[in-house]
């Protein structure tokens, strides 16, 4: 949240407009089996426990604050790398097009 407040605060100083914010969904489940098949030394059972803990606690309510002003765009993070290209490249279309 600290990230996302001080974007909002130093972009339109700048000139810049605000921040979108991109978030690849991915099931928790997903997101230990796919760090478990990297093989890493660091990738063990209870690290991977405690990333995500820290993702819910310090990444989500980012996640909540963009959603909320609608600056948020939300991909299927579970597909093929091609699908989920395809579908990030149409949102950000789609949201730089559209009205919002």
């Amino acid at each position: 949240m600290d990230e996302a407040n001080l974007l909002d605060e130093a972009l339109p100083f700048l000139g810049r407009p605000k921040a979108v914010a991109v978030v690849l969904e991915v099931s928790a489940e997903e997101s230990r089996r796919r760090l478990l098949a990297r093989g890493r030394a660091d990738d063990t059972d209870e690290r991977i426990t405690n990333r995500l803990a820290w993702f819910e606690t310090n990444v989500v309510p980012g996640i909540e604050y963009f959603r909320g002003e609608k600056r948020l765009i939300e991909v299927n993070g579970g597909e093929t790398p091609e699908e989920v290209f395809g579908e990030l490249w149409g949102k950000i279309n789609q949201y730089f097009d559209g009205p919002r």
